[in-house]
This record gives structure tokens, C-alpha cells and sequence, in this order.
């Protein structure tokens, strides 16, 4: 495993809980050349306005444990407005990307601890 990946204890439930979404919808997004499929995803898109920005992510179904956010890390690890969303998506992902802009593209960041790597 990466040594930058950050394990984590599953949070304590709260309620309210902190860090719902604004908005969770279904998508897909696919790409046929002729007769034959490039690519299909099947993905939930989650939406959250975060100091007057919108922040998203997206978990593809056919990964269920994963899910990728559009925040570099430095900015995800070093923003405090940040730390709801960061535990609401630990309650539900034993995986979290974050999007690199640098060309790295998804880069896992955090994991679960004791999960099995896959």
C-alpha cells in the first residue's frame, strides 16, 4: 500500500450527521464506436456547497467501496470546512480518491483501516 494513504477508524454515527450532501443523483455515461462500447459508467454524483463552492464526487456502482472526490488532497486534509464531508464520506467508503489537477488523476488518500487492498 501507498505510504501516503491515510487509514482510518470508521466514525462514530452522529445525528444530525454532519456533512450531507446537497444533492445525490444517478448518472451514466457511456461512449459506442459503431456497434461496439468504448466505456460505460454507472456512477452517484454527490454535490455539497462548501464556502459558497460546489464540491462533488462520484462513486461508481460497479466499485461500491470507493468513492473519488474533485478536491486535491493538500486542500481536502488542510481546510477544516472540509471535515464533515470527510466523515460522512468515511461512514459509507473504504476508499477515497482525491482528483490530482498535477496529471496524477485519481490518487487513493485515504482507507479504511483492516480493509482488505484490492
Amino acid at each position: 500500500m501507498n505510504a501516503n494513504v491515510q487509514l482510518f477508524e470508521l466514525p462514530v454515527a452522529e445525528e444530525p450527521e454532519p456533512g450531507q450532501p446537497d444533492r445525490i443523483q444517478h448518472g451514466c455515461d457511456y461512449d459506442f464506436d459503431g456497434s461496439r462500447m468504448n466505456y460505460y459508467y454507472n456512477f452517484l454524483y454527490y454535490a455539497w456547497t462548501i464556502a459558497d463552492e460546489e464540491v462533488y464526487a462520484r462513486a461508481y456502482l460497479d466499485m461500491p467501496e470507493e468513492i473519488s472526490i474533485f478536491v486535491p488532497y493538500e486542500r481536502l486534509k488542510g481546510d477544516v470546512a472540509f471535515a464533515p464531508l470527510l466523515r460522512y464520506l468515511q461512514r459509507r467508503f473504504v476508499n477515497i480518491r482525491t482528483f490530482e489537477r498535477a496529471g496524477d488523476g485519481y490518487v487513493l488518500r485515504y482507507r479504511l483501516r483492516g480493509a482488505a487492498e484490492r
